[in-house]
């Protein structure tokens, strides 16, 4: 009986060791798991800011500044700065001013963190440790180097830490506590309409990471990549295919964004043709004043319909998008084809 029991207690103990295993395994996993969606988060914000163009339009449209950083005054101080009191613990990018020993600290947050005022400080002070001319300290004229400290915050609630360090600090009566910190940029403070207008190409993506329901996110996701410049709608659709995998699922994702670049693609088509009619137009109104006002004009205008015709045609777009924006039946465009392919 004594050794049933025994047998018993060794195999609860052994269960419950590998209940244990099992556990951290799965804490461990889900650690990782975490980070590395975190992480590819952070990454989007991270690599708009490592351009030192956004970077500068950011900072001076979010800092409001009164003389705005020129052209080419920016240069990445360390896009990987770590702290010696927080190891692993990244301050995401900081910039500095060419011509200038002062500092620009942005630091992405996703969640409120309440120790942010003590982070800062820090951060702060390990940039001037390592931007400090030890040599000049004594000197009357000696001017330290100064940081500017932004926290960037895209979570879906509004930021609720202190902006002061001395905010959590002990206070001593009658003693005045120096200013903020750091400044906070909350993407919640804004509206939709301001986020749109806004020129700076992060804006868009504040619009999208705001959007609270994936149907309010689709909505957001076709203004902001209307709003978007050509030379960055490449970096836009690989932000729209991560956070749309994230809210839809993978192929659902990928399908509305094909969709919704066919529909960019027509927009812009139609607003390429638009422009060649106004070129084509101006020709006709030269020409115009030169034949005699309205029958050059009328001359003119069939011209520059079959001349743009001819234009899509060689493009090799649709046949039915070529009659909608010139208005000619598709037989007479078929013929344009045809020539086109002889000419080949």
């Amino acid at each position: 009986m004594q050794n049933v029991k025994k047998e018993t207690l060794a195999t609860y103990e052994k269960l419950n060791r590998e209940t244990h295993k099992k556990e951290n395994i799965l804490k461990e996993f889900s650690e990782i798991y975490t980070y590395q969606i975190t992480n590819e988060h952070d990454k989007i914000f991270k690599d708009i800011l490592n351009d030192k163009e956004e970077a500068r339009k950011f900072i001076n449209h979010y800092l409001k500044l009164e003389i705005p950083i020129g052209k080419n005054k920016l240069e990445l101080y360390n896009s990987s700065y770590i702290t010696s009191l927080y190891q692993n613990k990244e301050a995401d990018i900081v910039y500095k001013k060419t011509d200038q020993n002062i500092f620009f600290l942005i630091e992405h947050q996703s969640t409120i963190d309440l120790s942010m005022p003590y982070r800062i400080e820090n951060y702060s002070m390990e940039i001037i440790n390592t931007a400090v001319d030890k040599e000049k300290i004594r000197r009357s004229d000696y001017l330290y180097p100064k940081v500017i400290s932004i926290v960037l915050y895209t979570g879906h609630t509004k930021w609720k830490a202190n902006l002061s360090f001395s905010d959590v600090q002990e206070k001593l009566a009658g003693y005045k506590e120096k200013d903020k910190t750091y400044a906070i940029v909350d993407i919640n403070s804004y509206s939709k309409k301001e986020l749109l207008e806004d020129s700076t190409f992060i804006s868009k993506v504040f619009l999208l990471e705001r959007s609270k329901n994936p149907k309010e996110f689709l909505e957001n996701a076709e203004l902001a990549r209307k709003r978007t410049p050509k030379n960055k709608l490449e970096q836009m659709d690989k932000i729209l295919s991560v956070m749309l995998t994230k809210r839809i699922g993978q192929e659902k994702g990928k399908t509305f964004l094909e969709n919704l670049k066919r529909k960019g693609g027509n927009e812009q088509m139609m607003l390429a043709v638009e422009r060649m009619f106004e070129r084509e137009n101006k020709k006709l109104i030269r020409q115009g004043r030169k034949e005699g006002m309205e029958k050059g004009m009328e001359k003119g205008m069939k011209q520059t319909t079959i001349t743009i015709a001819k234009k899509l045609v060689q493009e090799g777009l649709d046949i039915n998008f070529i009659s909608k924006v010139t208005g000619l039946e598709n037989k007479k465009i078929e013929e344009f084809i045809q020539e086109n392919k002889k000419s080949l």
